[in-house]
């Protein structure tokens, strides 16, 4: 999924992913960082697969615009926020975001921990290691989410949870939405709406479509049948 233009009243893209989600996204930092201040977003979070190995490109992009070659200057009050999106040993994938320098170091304990004895690119997190690293992060249940979890991260972290809804060309979008929207009502669960881009512009997409393809070890004339 590319960006799509901001509306009137501006908008942050808190779920933004770059090439380093390992075969899982196809555009440079740079480049989602970029797009987001072309489109005239609010701010971008940049939130890659297990790990921030992308952030650092992304932040010097926004402040220190490239005197070599035509670079976009982020309008004043735009806002870099990082992040990343841990998978965990149950399956399920969450979105974790510092909001103090406290934040930011608590999440670079839990990947440390979660790195240890696994390839790169993954992670190897237990549900119950949240709780030692959960002090002044935001975190995003990414869907599916069950009463069941989202109580359990309910106690964990409190009104720093958020379900993210997003709307695609698949099903699984739909009921994703009725999810949140079930526990929004029953349980008063703080939504938030996000494209989750993959790319910066649908150019990218036969790249990403190749990309995909080495990551589940097909073809992509393989994949078309599926």
């Amino acid at each position: 999924r590319p960006f799509r233009k901001a509306g009137p009243r501006g908008f942050v893209e808190l779920m933004a992913r770059s090439n380093f989600s390992f075969l899982q996204a196809a555009s440079h930092p740079e480049e989602v960082v970029e797009q987001a201040i072309r489109l005239d977003y609010e701010g971008i979070g940049l939130c890659d697969l297990n790990g921030l190995y992308g952030v650092a490109r992304g932040y010097q992009t926004m402040t220190s615009p490239s005197a070599f070659e035509v670079s976009l200057e982020a309008k004043k009050g735009f806002s870099y926020l990082l992040g990343t999106e841990l998978t965990l040993t149950d399956t399920t994938s969450l979105v974790l975001m510092p909001m103090t320098k406290a934040g930011y170091s608590n999440l670079c304990g839990l990947l440390t921990q979660g790195k240890r004895q696994v390839a790169k690119g993954f992670s190897q997190i237990e549900p119950e290691d949240l709780k030692n690293f959960q002090q002044d992060l935001l975190a995003f249940a990414v869907p599916p989410i069950s009463e069941e979890r989202f109580l359990k991260l309910s106690e964990i972290f409190g009104d720093r949870l958020y379900i993210p809804v997003w709307r695609d060309l698949t099903w699984d979008s739909r009921e994703y939405y009725k999810q949140a929207v079930q526990l929004e009502y029953k349980y008063h669960a703080q939504l938030f709406v996000t494209n989750r881009p993959l790319m910066h512009v649908s150019d990218r997409k036969p790249l990403l479509d190749i990309l995909t393809c080495i990551l589940h070890h097909t073809t992509i004339d393989e994949a078309k049948n599926i």
